[in-house]
């Protein structure tokens, strides 16, 4: 009987790790799943308090022409995007078509010009992005990074100077940053139309907590949506040490609709003297690698 004990004790003994491990595997599994169940609901929660936001509405009005049911499956498919692989797609597009290689944030609408091969194909999968999920990408806005990118404008001098002046901006404001949320402290809308009256523009200006100006433009007649993937920051803000009534976003998008009026705007020039001169302009160029899949 002793005998009996024994070998009993040595079986249970030899087969505890083995039900410690599954133990312990099993509660990871739970753990993780618990995990997951979180961020779910957190991602949720987030999502719909921006959906809600005034401004989010305002352009969803206008780009779908007040349609509740289109407006409600466009927020669905949006908020039902495998983040992980969009953003390793996004990722992949910056690589070979990124704000930089491919003129994006230049003055004018195209992404790609005469670029050659892939540039030109990623460039315009890159327009398509941003056009068709602007929604998204504005609630993941602190995902991205982006570089410094100061326009060559014939106006305004020779390119030694240009490039000069860029590189002490680089200096003195930073060639990198970071959109920190997606926050918008201000936002103004302002609508024009066409020499021929035909089309109807709608330029959104959307002013984050920290200073950024993002736009996104809607033409009426045909439809036509663009999300510009640049942001513009005055010189002074980038200290972030001015009261946040100082800065009226209004006035700056009148200033802007000024200069789309004329070349010259001295409602600009005196918004630009302001704040210390032209807005720098950040395009985004990849996304950042902490939300890579590894």
């Amino acid at each position: 009987m002793l005998t009996l004990k024994k070998s009993l004790q040595a079986i249970l003994l030899s087969l505890f790790p083995v039900f410690s491990l599954t133990a312990i595997s099993c509660s990871n599994k739970n753990h993780n799943i618990i995990n997951l169940s979180i961020k779910k609901d957190e991602k949720k929660d987030s999502w719909e308090q921006f959906v809600q936001r005034e401004y989010v509405n305002q352009i969803l009005n206008i780009a779908f022409d007040n349609d509740q049911e289109k407006i409600k499956k466009y927020k669905e498919d949006q908020f039902n995007i495998n983040d992980n692989q969009m953003l390793s797609t996004l990722n992949k597009y910056l690589t070979y078509a990124n704000n930089i290689n491919a003129g994006y944030g230049n003055d004018g609408d195209s992404i790609v010009g005469g670029d050659p091969y892939p540039t030109k194909e990623y460039g315009n999968k890159l327009t398509t992005f941003f056009n068709e999920n602007w929604l998204w990408t504005l609630f993941n806005l602190d995902k991205f990074n982006f570089v410094l990118y100061d326009v060559y404008n014939g106006f305004d001098g020779n390119v030694t100077k240009l490039g000069e002046d860029a590189e002490k901006n680089a200096i003195d404001y930073g060639l990198f940053k970071q959109i920190h949320s997606n926050n918008i402290s201000q936002f103004v809308l302002t609508k024009s139309n066409s020499i021929a009256g035909k089309l109807v523009y709608y330029n959104f200006y959307l002013l984050t907590e920290d200073w950024n100006i993002l736009e996104i433009n809607i033409e009426k007649n045909p439809d036509k949506f663009k999300f510009i993937a640049y942001t513009n920051i005055y010189p002074k803000l980038t200290k972030n040490k001015l009261d946040r009534e100082v800065f009226i976003l209004d006035e700056y998008a009148n200033a802007v609709l000024s200069v789309a009026k004329d070349r010259t705007s001295q409602a600009m020039n005196n918004f630009n003297a302001k704040f210390g001169g032209k807005p720098l302009r950040y395009v985004m160029f990849e996304v950042n690698s902490k939300y890579l899949e590894k």
